[in-house]
């Protein structure tokens, strides 16, 4: 009786990709180099895509700290506050000049920035705008003290800063954006 052959094992066929499949045969070794490579070159993607958007995410955050971003996004809103903060004769020009933006006298939440930006898209604002209510310690911050204030009008007729009555807020009679 003759041995029965046993049938050879088959290999199951390797999965290439198209890329492979449409190139030339090469050995295993240089297939692995290519998919090394390839892998490589998707990390170094990432990484540029990555470092492009923090770039983008922190010019723009430093873009949202200037008085330009408020009149060029919310332009119809914010352009009456804006200008005159450039050109008008208020505080808000002596704040100009100081050095001072707006965000550093009205810092909001993000919850408050996205809310405001829900209503101008939406149209659901009032103009005027209402008036921010800044705190005296937001004032403090550049006019350091109310004995430094009082000492800086002391030559007025009557020194507001130096009131019998107490720190009134601020704001009571320094309408930043409107006259004094």
């Amino acid at each position: 009786m003759v041995p029965e052959e046993t049938p050879p094992e088959e290999t199951p066929p390797r999965r290439t990709s198209s890329f492979a499949r449409s190139a030339i045969s090469l050995p295993g070794r240089a297939w692995r180099r290519v998919r090394a490579i390839r892998r490589r070159s998707w990390i170094r993607v990432a990484a540029v895509v990555v470092v492009g958007l923090v770039a983008l995410t922190t010019a723009g955050l430093k873009w949202h700290e200037q008085p330009t971003f408020c009149s060029s996004v919310c332009h119809s809103v914010m352009a009456k506050y804006v200008n005159p903060y450039y050109h008008g004769s208020n505080l808000d020009r002596i704040h100009e000049e100081a050095g001072v933006t707006c965000l550093q006298c009205h810092r909001q939440s993000l919850f408050e920035d996205l809310s405001e930006v829900k209503d101008y898209v939406t149209n659901d604002f009032t103009e005027p705008l209402p008036t921010a209510k800044v705190p005296n310690s937001v004032c403090l911050k550049c006019h350091i003290s109310w004995e430094v204030l009082a000492n800086q009008t002391r030559d007025l007729a009557r020194n507001p800063h130096a009131s019998p009555h107490g720190e009134p807020n601020c704001t009571v009679c320094h309408d930043v954006h409107g006259p004094q």
